[in-house]
This record gives C-alpha cells, sequence and structure tokens, in this order.
C-alpha cells in the first residue's frame, strides 16, 4: 500500500490503524513523520508476518519497529533512499 503521500503532521493516535490488515505485505510509509503519535495500541495487529514496511529515517524506523514487535506481527522495516 502506497502511503508514501500520507501527511501525519496532525497526527496524534494511529491506534489499530493498520488491525487486521492481513494481506498487506507492503507499506510504504518513506515520508510519514511521527512526532506528535501518542496513541498507537495495536497499530500492526494481526498484519502479515512478512510484511514488508518503508520508513523515512531511522526515527521513523525506530517507532514503527517498536510498535510491530509489540505485535505478533515481524517484518522488514527498510529505510527510503
Amino acid at each position: 500500500m502506497d502511503l508514501s503521500s500520507l501527511d501525519t503532521s496532525k497526527v496524534t493516535s494511529m491506534k489499530a490503524m493498520f488491525d487486521y490488515c492481513t494481506s498487506l505485505s507492503t507499506l510504504d510509509m518513506s515520508n510519514a513523520e511521527f512526532p506528535d503519535i501518542d496513541g498507537y495500541y495495536n497499530m500492526f495487529g494481526s498484519v502479515s508476518s512478512n510484511i514488508n514496511i518503508i520508513a523515512k529515517d531511522s526515527i521513523a524506523r525506530d517507532f514503527i519497529q517498536t510498535r510491530i514487535t509489540t505485535c505478533p506481527s515481524t517484518g522488514t522495516i527498510t529505510i527510503a533512499n
């Protein structure tokens, strides 16, 4: 899913945003930033165990990595070029 143009500058919650997206295999969040996110419970609940997520930078990667490892999901998180 291409969310590379997703503007997260005013987002405060991503709670269950991708919960039960079981067929999601790729998620491009290469422009998303997460400075004001305080609600993220189960953000990646039940996503595919082999999901590939593209993050903007190491800060975004670390944010996503922390959220995905608290769910039953695993996957690969890469930094956009």
